[in-house]
């Protein structure tokens, strides 16, 4: 993948980025995809431009991670709606160390994705577009099998699905009426 800076021109240098799937993290946005449409600029002929969409993950790396669309002719324009939309939606997700508190399945469309819970030390374990999720959100140890759909853009939804159904101890332990440490059996 290619990074670039928000405000560097994109779209220039072989670099035709005009949907798929970017993550901005500390200041940098990864972009995968390449797609062209087919623009009517007036005169009856239809000439194929960069115009398009673009999918966005921003994250602070603790705990906190957003997702956004942007649409423009210009790829640059698409990139900075996405960051705003993203940064709009921003969202805590339970986190327990490095790592979820349980195992879980997040559906989007076509798209299944598992996630288990992994020891520390054991790293991120996922396809592309889900590990960028999981590094933007602060998620260090997780191994994660994508069951259905490899779209880049399900694949990120559904992610997203099962992260925000998570669970803490604590708030399990609340509903329940139970003591954390009855929960995990110590």
């Amino acid at each position: 993948p290619d990074f670039v800076t928000i405000g560097e021109p994109v779209g220039i240098g072989g670099i035709k980025i005009t949907a798929g799937v970017a993550i901005l993290h500390e200041g940098a946005v990864e972009v995968t995809g390449d797609e062209s449409a087919i623009v009517d600029r007036g005169d009856g002929q239809g000439d194929r431009g960069q115009g398009g969409g673009m999918v966005l993950v921003v994250g602070d790396g603790n705990g906190r991670v957003g997702l956004g669309n942007g649409k423009a002719n210009e790829v640059t324009e698409a990139i900075r709606k996405a960051v705003e939309s993203a940064s709009r939606e921003m969202r805590r997700i339970k986190i327990e160390g490095t790592t979820i508190p349980h195992q879980v399945i997040g559906e989007f469309g076509a798209g299944r994705v598992l996630m288990k819970p992994a020891s520390q030390g054991h790293g991120i374990i996922a396809a592309g577009p889900v590990r960028a999720v999981m590094e933007a959100a602060g998620v260090a140890d997780i191994s994660v099998k994508c069951l259905g759909s490899r779209n880049p853009q399900n694949l990120v939804r559904s992610t997203f699905a099962g992260l925000n159904s998570l669970r803490s101890f604590t708030d399990v332990a609340r509903a329940r009426g139970k003591k954390i440490e009855e929960l995990r059996g110590t």
